[in-house]
């Protein structure tokens, strides 16, 4: 299993799509917003659990949960969750 910080929870099923060939890597980098190093740094990784069938975790906090964390505290989360 393969565990990464440079994909967010909310793209796993664009990550999953990319895992079982459903769509190739450039949508994978465009829907799964890729950062500027995914290519030296995530791609021969991404590829190699590929080939060898491991599964991939989107690892990464989304950046809207972060950014309310930081203004608002971690009772968003709380409050977020009640309205699902």
């Amino acid at each position: 299993m393969l565990s990464l910080e440079q994909f967010e929870r909310d793209v796993q099923g664009v990550l999953d799509e990319y895992l079982a060939g459903r769509i190739g890597e450039r949508a994978l980098t465009e829907r799964g917003r890729a950062w500027d190093n995914y290519g030296p740094s995530y791609r021969p990784l991404l590829l190699f659990a590929r080939d060898h069938g491991l599964p991939v975790i989107a690892a990464e906090a989304p950046t809207w949960t972060i950014s309310c964390i930081g203004q608002q505290g971690v009772e968003v989360l709380t409050r977020s969750r009640r309205r699902a």
